[in-house]
């Protein structure tokens, strides 16, 4: 693939292209408010980028192309009992909802279940 993701401690998560090494063209998605930890693409849904971040967040973004370069939409899954940072997580694509689950530095776990064509 030529897509790269990446997160930054402004809480954007880029989408590269890299076909050009020398030059390749970025697409930020303001999706979190504090450093991003990780990022991934979903392993079911090319088009969909899980992060999370110290923002006490795990989001999922969904991107498209449109007339406009590329439009994105954010679930982002949070809880009252989990204030401190989310700092990692894994998707499980074997599940009949894609279950995305994450962990936090109160020790607390994120579980989101929804469909992964949501």
């Amino acid at each position: 693939s030529f897509r790269l993701a990446t997160g930054s401690d402004t809480g954007a998560v880029l989408l590269w292209d890299i076909r050009n090494p020398k030059r390749p063209a970025t697409q930020a998605f303001n999706v979190h408010g504090a450093n991003v930890w990780a990022v991934q693409f979903h392993p079911e849904d090319s088009a969909k980028l899980v992060s999370c971040s110290e923002d006490a967040t795990l989001a999922v973004t969904q991107w498209a192309a449109d007339a406009d370069g590329l439009g994105h939409d954010v679930r982002r899954l949070s809880s009252f009992f989990n204030p401190l940072s989310v700092n990692c997580f894994d998707v499980c694509p074997f599940t009949r909802t894609s279950l995305v689950v994450a962990g936090s530095s109160s020790g607390n776990l994120l579980m989101d279940a929804a469909p992964c064509s949501a």
